[in-house]
């Protein structure tokens, strides 16, 4: 999990999370945005979920797409963007639970849990 700070200024636990590059299938910006934002390489065991909302940004409204994947670390070979994130865990579901606030991050601890 990552510690950021969202639009309104409060600070969050979420999971890592961002954006497509020009080419970029959703499984490589998966494995490049959890690397950026921890310092983990890992690789994308399956897909978990995908969720669409809506924000705004500077007054314009966002469209937002996010595909989620369940993955497994490789190891730990850079450092968390310190510009964007605050801190870094790694916990158990139980934990996750009792952090996530987002409703997409609670409608991926349902996903986890369901598969245990």
């Amino acid at each position: 999990m990552i510690r950021v700070r969202n639009l309104e200024g409060r600070e969050l636990w979420t999971f890592p999370k961002g954006h497509l590059e020009n080419g970029e299938s959703p499984e490589d910006a998966a494995r490049r945005e959890v690397w950026e934002e921890t310092g983990w390489r890992c690789r994308v065991v399956g897909p978990l979920l995908d969720v669409r909302y809506q924000f705004r940004r500077g007054g314009e409204p966002i469209d937002k797409v996010v595909h989620w994947f369940r993955m497994a670390p490789d190891g730990l070979d850079g450092a968390p963007d310190p510009e964007e994130v605050l801190a870094t865990a790694w916990c158990d579901l139980a934990e996750v639970g009792r952090r996530v606030t987002y409703p997409s991050d609670k409608d991926i601890l349902k996903i986890l849990l369901g598969a245990k």
